[in-house]
């Protein structure tokens, strides 16, 4: 039966067919998870935290998933602004991490867009992209990133924590 959802990148490690990061269905473990987990922390069965992960870059993407993936999101990624528009509109994450510099639509673009949509509105963006300069950060957290954290991502620390206090309503753009 052919499916209506919009491309996504599976988890590294889980075949396609299991459906791992396809909108509008749970992520089964890849592996590298030991349970269900909300923020990284086990929770006793609750919902795992949903991160949607958009950038052009294919290895930034793949790096992406299996860390937040180990550390107990369930990730989706997109890679592009007008693919994540899809898959946004199909299943609403918890939190999405935003690269700025895309071919086509920028983070910014997107970000905006987001805020404009009645479903997507509230849901924290966080930047994740390469250093830029203090005017570009000022810009970036007027423009309403939750946080910002600079590409390369050392250590994954700093994102994972960045993360947890966007999801817990704690921001550090």
């Amino acid at each position: 039966m052919a499916s209506n959802r919009p491309p996504t990148e599976p988890s590294p490690g889980v075949p396609p067919s299991a459906g791992s990061a396809m909108p509008g269905e749970s992520a089964p473990g890849d592996g590298l998870t030991g349970g269900a987990a909300t923020g990284g922390a086990a929770t006793g069965g609750a919902r795992r935290a949903r991160v949607h992960v958009v950038d052009d870059d294919a290895l930034s993407r793949k790096l992406l998933i299996k860390l937040l993936g180990f550390h107990g999101y369930e990730v989706t990624a997109s890679p592009s602004a007008a693919l994540a528009r899809v898959a946004l509109c199909a299943e609403v994450p918890d939190a999405v991490l935003l690269d700025l510099q895309m071919p086509g639509e920028s983070g910014l673009d997107l970000l905006a867009w987001m805020r404009s949509q009645l479903t997507l509105a509230r849901v924290p963006a966080l930047c994740v992209t390469a250093s830029v300069p203090q005017a570009e950060r000022e810009r970036i957290q007027a423009a309403g990133f939750a946080a910002f954290v600079p590409k390369p991502i050392t250590p994954p620390s700093r994102l994972l924590q960045a993360l947890h206090d966007v999801l817990a309503g704690r921001s550090g753009a």
